[in-house]
């Protein structure tokens, strides 16, 4: 496991949390209009990220699965799916705190107006301290069950995808 670690797992999982990060970023801030994201906007952030982190940790994980495979055949595949998912829910969770608190807090800020005007049309009541304590959250945090079940089953899938992958004749 030593083997793989720091050379194979970490930069995959740091690529992995990067990208997911980005692509979150870059669907979210071209949602927003005039400070706040609309209620379509607004409904669709809880969903999109997922799919984005889903999209990112197949691709990731799959690269990762082959070149584990190739560094150290015998390791078990649950390991590196484990350190992989710990590492990349890690990572973006670290980096999109540090980029909230650092850089911008504008994002999750607009998707709590766009969550409060959703739910100003309907007759569900969520106190005003909720939504407040909701804007003060880092993005990737306020879809936190969706983005960490994405990332899982990523890599789970991911497992196949590259077992197929490495019983490819390579061309020569």
């Amino acid at each position: 496991m030593k083997k793989i670690f720091i050379p194979i797992l970490l930069p995959q999982a740091l690529l992995a949390a990067l990208v997911l990060l980005v692509g979150m970023y870059g669907i979210g801030y071209s949602w927003i209009e005039d400070g706040a994201c609309s209620s379509i906007h607004a409904s669709l952030l809880s969903i999109v990220p997922g799919l984005v982190a889903l999209l990112v940790t197949v691709v990731v994980g799959s690269h990762a699965y082959c070149q584990a495979a190739a560094t150290e055949p015998a390791i078990p595949k649950k390991y590196v799916l484990v350190a992989l998912a710990a590492l990349t829910i890690g990572l973006a969770f670290s980096l999109d705190y540090c980029f909230f608190t650092l850089a911008d807090s504008s994002l999750p800020e607009a998707y709590a107006s766009g969550m409060r005007a959703m739910l100003s049309g309907s007759t569900m009541v969520v106190p005003d301290a909720e939504l407040l304590q909701f804007a003060k959250t880092p993005f990737f945090s306020q879809n936190l069950g969706i983005n960490c079940i994405s990332v899982v089953l990523g890599y789970i899938i991911a497992l196949p995808v590259a077992q197929a992958l490495l019983k490819r004749p390579q061309f020569a």
